[in-house]
């Protein structure tokens, strides 16, 4: 199985795959609001299933469920979880602290933030580079698709230092070969696929995503990345979005 058919498999959320759950559970971690609020809904007949108020929180409730439930007369938010994709704007961190805002999760809908768990991005991105970020509350795909053991291909297009040395051919091979070694690290990198696009431009394709990985692979070999973005991760494109703009797959 290819690293793009695994993002498939498990980007596509099972409705069926969904265990039941308490009603107050869900409606609390869909930031519905907190357990008493949740049990004040009830307890006031807001929260209806299948047009029917119901006010046992402890009442389990399955996927199939979901369409029918009404909280004050509107569906629920994404109950099967979200799973966006993101174009992210340079200077951005991929954090959640307040501290080092501005913040990916600002340019999602506010509520979300509430979500438990709460969305996490795949795949981080430095602060100033641009491009493709997955976001997702579904956890178990943030090792799936992150993961270098699953090859899922990430593809970058990097802007060198003006001032600095044009790229050589030879890098080629050394990129392909997986002969580069990361400063402060003993492993080598995986095998990447890189194509020259200009005297101090390049393309490259990379199956890992370490710390800083594509600076400072360049760096390695005495070169200075000073833009960089990420085009694409697995089947996924950036397709219709501008700047600051996110959306749902169109295959999910």
């Amino acid at each position: 199985m290819t690293g793009i058919i695994r993002i498939i498999y498990y980007a596509r959320v099972k409705k069926n795959q969904i265990h039941p759950t308490r009603l107050d559970r869900l409606l609390a971690n869909l930031a519905c609001g907190t357990r008493s609020t949740v049990r004040a809904l009830l307890e006031e007949g807001r929260v209806t299933i299948g047009g029917r108020p119901e006010k046992n929180g402890a009442r389990k409730v399955c996927a199939e469920d979901f369409d029918t439930i009404l909280v004050d007369g509107e569906a629920l938010d994404h109950p099967e979880g979200i799973f966006v994709l993101l174009h992210k704007p340079a200077g951005y961190a991929c954090s959640h602290d307040p501290e080092e805002a501005p913040l990916i999760y600002d340019l999602l809908p506010a509520r979300w933030k509430n979500r438990n768990p709460r969305p996490e991005s795949i795949g981080r991105l430095d602060r100033d580079t641009t491009g493709i970020i997955i976001i997702t509350d579904q956890l178990h795909l943030v090792h799936r698709l992150a993961s270098p053991k699953h090859a899922v291909p990430k593809v970058y297009l990097a802007e060198l230092d003006p001032t600095g040395p044009e790229l050589d051919g030879g890098l080629i091979p050394l990129f392909a070969t997986g002969s580069i070694c990361l400063d402060g690290e003993e492993k080598r990198c995986l095998p990447a696929e890189l194509v020259i696009t200009g005297k101090r431009s390049a393309r490259l394709v990379l199956q890992e995503g370490r710390f800083h990985q594509v600076k400072r692979m360049f760096a390695a070999c005495g070169y200075r990345v000073c833009a960089l973005h990420r085009e694409s991760f697995g089947e996924y494109t950036l397709e219709g979005l501008n700047s600051g703009e996110w959306r749902f797959p169109k295959n999910n």
